[in-house]
C-alpha cells in the first residue's frame, strides 16, 4: 500500500471543512494554514450526509477532496 493511502474521517452534514491542497499541514487532510507562501489555497467543502468519508492524501485524485484510488496507480 502506498504511503498516500486515503484518510478515513467522520464528517458532519452541512459543516464547513477546508481540505489541505498544499500537503504541508502536519494534520493531513485538513488545512492548518501551512500553505501560506505556497500560492495554494484550501478547498472549502461540505457533505450532505453525516458519515465516514475517505479523503485524499496524495493530492492527485480527480475528485478532491475524496480519494479516487489515484495513490495506487
Amino acid at each position: 500500500m502506498s504511503g498516500f493511502a486515503p484518510k478515513a474521517v467522520l464528517l458532519e452534514k452541512a459543516q464547513e471543512y477546508y481540505f489541505c491542497n498544499c500537503g504541508k499541514g502536519k494534520e493531513q487532510v485538513f488545512c492548518n494554514s501551512s500553505h501560506k507562501g505556497t500560492g495554494k489555497t484550501p478547498t472549502k467543502f461540505t457533505v450532505e450526509e453525516s458519515k465516514e468519508y475517505h479523503l485524499c492524501t496524495c493530492k492527485k485524485s480527480l475528485n478532491l477532496p475524496y480519494c479516487d484510488g489515484s495513490h495506487a496507480r
